[in-house]
């Protein structure tokens, strides 16, 4: 997550394992103002009022188990 803090109106950015099909966003239990999918990976959620230092929790329906991508470390042509 991106800022490591922030407050109450500000965007921050949630980076996670498959959050595309996010179906909802919280800080400490307190719903996100708005939040928006950007990618399979990336999501942009607005921190709402009422909360301090909290966990945010991204909740998404169930699927199977499938492993994450893992980023391929860029090789070096010989």
């Amino acid at each position: 997550m991106t800022p490591q803090s922030a407050r109450t109106g500000d965007t921050i950015v949630i980076f996670g394992c498959k959050v595309n099909r996010a179906r909802s966003v919280a800080f400490g239990g307190h719903p996100a103002e708005s939040f928006t999918v950007l990618s399979d990976n990336v999501i942009l959620a607005v921190v709402p009022s009422g909360t301090g230092t909290v966990p945010v929790t991204v909740t998404t329906p169930p699927a199977p188990a499938t492993p994450c991508a893992s980023p391929t470390p860029d090789r070096e042509s010989r």
